[in-house]
């Protein structure tokens, strides 16, 4: 069971000692330079002391979770993520066109997804920090064993969202507009095949990955590195590669394997500092 955590961050902060933090202490009239680097030490402590409580917390919810079978039960996590997903997508694209992006510099998002996208993130972490020995990612269990059914599942949803969304394509066309129940509808299609999608990709991974490969192991060891750092080299890639005449393909099979590459070899540059490796 998780323990509560309402006085958590306070704890942290008095167990690393960065309470005692403060830039404008002044020494001789001046910042104390010594002082001041052991000082942001206890302030990296203290985030990394949070970051290391919060996945902890996760690992205990998931923990919770798992005296219940979950490991037995994927239909059951499947329907908790679909529902989750609904309540988090279906009133923002409701309230927002989804096809409408905003920007922050280099950095575009949709909307209708900003909530979207931190559920499958903390959802992600929930997953890892149960561990790969008991609950849904257990080798062995039924997600693994159903891997087949997962797949169809998969490609039933998708095919049903692009169903719909010829369906939409064409009403606009011919009628000018969307009817809400058809919208909604196509909004549900996405949220279901984004996690019948993520389901079967789990499946997948957890009944073939299991046998250790340099190359996969070190992309592995990445992953979040690359995760944190494509947004911003697919970005770059595009926008260097936007006035090179070339067929689309070529483009997107260049961007693709470029920002996979740029990524990889950023994250795995950035985790042999010591700081970046405690949080990557």
């Amino acid at each position: 069971m998780a323990r509560p955590r309402a006085q958590g961050c306070a704890f942290i902060l008095q167990r690393s000692g960065a309470q005692a933090w403060n830039p404008l202490r002044r020494r001789s009239g001046r910042v104390g330079a010594a002082r001041l680097l052991p000082d942001m030490a206890g302030l990296r402590r203290s985030a990394h002391g949070l970051v290391l409580e919060s996945v902890e917390g996760l690992g205990g919810v998931a923990g919770w979770a798992s005296l219940v079978p979950v490991g037995e039960r994927p239909a059951l996590c499947f329907f908790a993520l679909l529902v989750a997903s609904a309540l988090a997508y279906l009133p923002m694209a409701s309230a927002f066109d989804p096809s409408r992006w905003i920007s922050f510099g280099p950095f575009f998002v949709q909307v209708s997804r900003v909530l979207q996208y931190p559920l499958y993130f903390l959802v992600g972490i929930g997953l890892g920090a149960s561990g790969s020995s008991r609950g849904l990612l257990q080798q062995g269990g039924r997600l693994a064993r159903r891997w087949p059914l997962w797949i169809v599942v998969a490609v039933i949803a998708f095919g049903l969202s692009i169903a719909t969304l010829l369906t939409i394509i064409s009403s606009i066309r011919t009628h000018g507009g969307v009817s809400p129940s058809l919208a909604t509808f196509g909004n549900f299609t996405f949220v279901l095949s984004c996690a019948a999608s993520s389901f079967a990709a789990l499946a997948l991974f957890v009944r073939f990955a299991q046998k250790a490969r340099g190359v996969l192991d070190n992309l592995s060891a990445n992953a979040y590195g690359i995760y944190l750092l494509h947004y911003a080299c697919v970005t770059w890639l595009q926008l260097g590669l936007l006035h090179v005449q070339l067929p689309g393909y070529e483009k997107a099979g260049m961007v693709f394997a470029g920002a996979v590459a740029l990524s990889w070899g950023l994250s795995a540059a950035l985790r042999k500092l010591p700081v970046v490796a405690q949080f990557v």
